[in-house]
């Protein structure tokens, strides 16, 4: 499932960066739970990002919790 900028991100996470093929190939990043996907300098809204592998962040494990 792709996700379009502004949406929430649904799940913390490596995903997959899609721009526009004109301008950036395919990258990763990493995406916390409940941040927003923000656009890309050059394509703006056209950028899309697909979950790669799911990770829980450091702050949400609760194993680690303070």
């Amino acid at each position: 499932m792709d996700h379009r900028v502004g949406s929430i991100v649904p799940e913390s996470g490596i995903y997959d960066v899609l721009h526009d093929n004109v301008h950036a190939q395919k990258h990763q990043v990493t995406c916390i739970a409940g941040k927003r996907f923000p656009p890309c300098h050059t394509c703006d809204k056209h950028v899309q990002y697909r979950l790669f592998r799911s990770a829980t962040h450091i702050e949400d494990h609760h194993l680690l919790k303070r």
